[in-house]
């Protein structure tokens, strides 16, 4: 699975699943870009790799990335992992400056990105897209959150058949409970008691299946949705989940 002479730009990348991702792509000896609003220029400095620090929900600066992109020249590799969890908010409590916000940064950039990157791609490019179990499985409280990760899962179908005949192959993977930075310490407990393999997942798990999906190993695959969840979606637990979510909503009124 080397990635010996491939470019990735890799969005959210300073944390969670990003991060991960870039050190995995870095093994496989690829060269990476990052692009994410925190700073991480001192750390990209250390890894060698690209910096490009964008707001992206906002149209302007992801225009700005796509400008640096055709300045940079060819691209191999899109991984879109930038994203706001906004986690637990009753859909009676979802303002639309919220449901605006995370349509923003979590389908609209990413919009924009497959739709004007592959301009930019070299021939048999890659697109790994970071959708949720949650944008297929219902929970309460994830209202502004999992229809526009429902929403990517379609736009990379949609994608994925467009970009066939340019050789770029679109696929997203579907994380279930991942602890990464954006969840509380005390959760990981309540997520061991509900995973069917009784653990949460690590964001190094799930940068090795976009590292997957990135090779010349997935070649003849495209438009396709790979749920990575230890085994939550299935069924098991997704009914406690949901009870344990109104309840915490509950506690915060």
């Amino acid at each position: 699975m080397s990635l010996k002479g491939k470019h990735a730009l890799v969005t959210g990348g300073a944390s969670g699943i990003g991060q991960a991702t870039v050190v995995q792509l870095l093994a496989q000896r690829a060269s990476v870009t990052v692009a994410d609003i925190a700073d991480y220029s001192a750390q990209a400095k250390e890894l060698g790799i690209g910096f490009v620090q964008a707001d992206l929900s906002l149209t302007s600066e992801v225009d700005a990335l796509i400008a640096r992109l055709a300045e940079a020249g060819n691209i191999d590799i899109l991984v879109n992992c930038a994203a706001i969890q906004p986690l637990n908010v009753p859909l009676t409590e979802t303002g639309l400056d919220l449901l605006e916000q995370v349509y923003q940064t979590n389908y609209r950039s990413v919009f924009q990105l497959i739709a004007r990157a592959p301009d930019y791609f070299n021939a048999g490019g890659r697109i790994v897209n970071l959708a949720s179990w949650l944008g297929h499985t219902g929970v309460p409280g994830m209202s502004a959150y999992g229809p526009f990760k429902a929403a990517l899962i379609q736009l990379t179908r949609i994608a994925a058949l467009e970009l066939a005949p340019r050789g770029i192959t679109v696929n997203a993977l579907c994380p279930g409970l991942v602890m990464t930075p954006a969840h509380a310490p005390e959760s990981e407990a309540l997520v061991s008691s509900i995973a069917p393999l009784g653990r949460a997942g690590t964001a190094e798990e799930i940068a090795g299946w976009i590292a997957f999906l990135a090779s010349e190993t997935a070649g003849y695959m495209t438009g396709q949705t790979l749920t990575i969840d230890g085994g939550l979606s299935a069924g098991y637990g997704v009914q406690t989940l949901g009870h344990i979510t109104q309840n915490l909503m509950a506690a915060a009124e």
